[in-house]
């Protein structure tokens, strides 16, 4: 019986040691983080067929869209408290079609603040901004419109300041699971054409000890 008391009281200990080692290793004051995602949304931009070269196959649709792309970030973490925090946030964010002999893409540098508050022991709700700079949509040669080859060429695009909702689910300390909805429009300089650049998305990001 006192044997079984031990080693009950030997697990208790044991438990609360790596508790205490998880809330210590999710609670540190700074932390570096990086992440990858993927978004979709806003306007069509550029449609985009690719066909086949030998004339094989079927042709398919690659749009180019105003929200949609690749994310890929790096950033820092500061906590206010147990249930508050702060993110600051760099991201290349990138929508791209690839045919055989070139391809097109719409990419953009967002800068981005939230702000998160903490609902549960893994749950963070979080609102912020963010400005997306050095808009570009890119065509290298190789794209036709109709029959007639187009040159390779670039267009600039410009951001308004942007609202950021989500939702952050910590799968352990040092991993998180982020769904996210982003109100955005973009223009192009020079054609003062406005686009539509709402996107929601999902990402997974690291926390460095």
């Amino acid at each position: 019986m006192l044997f079984h008391r031990v080693i009950c009281a030997t697990l208790l200990l044991a438990g609360v040691g790596t508790s205490a080692f998880a809330q210590d290793a999710s609670a540190r004051k700074f932390q570096f983080m990086a992440g990858f995602g993927y978004t979709l949304g806003g306007d069509t931009i550029v449609p985009i067929t690719l066909t086949p070269e030998n004339g094989d196959g079927k042709s398919y649709h690659e749009d180019l869209s105003g929200g949609a792309g690749l994310d890929l970030r790096l950033g820092m973490q500061m906590r206010l408290s147990d249930k508050m925090r702060l993110q600051a946030m760099a991201a290349y964010h990138n929508d791209q079609a690839n045919g055989i002999h070139g391809h097109a893409s719409f990419r953009r540098i967002p800068l981005e603040l939230v702000a998160h508050w903490r609902t549960s022991e893994n749950w963070w709700l979080g609102v912020g901004v963010r400005q997306a700079l050095n808009g570009m949509l890119d065509r290298q040669a190789g794209f036709k419109s109709g029959d007639t080859p187009l040159p390779a060429r670039k267009w600039e695009v410009s951001f308004s300041p942007a609202l950021i909702l989500e939702a952050e689910y910590m799968m352990s300390p040092n991993w998180g699971l982020k769904m996210r909805g982003v109100k955005e429009h973009g223009k192009f300089k020079e054609f003062e054409e406005k686009f539509n650049a709402d996107h929601v998305g999902a990402m997974v990001l690291y926390y460095f000890d």
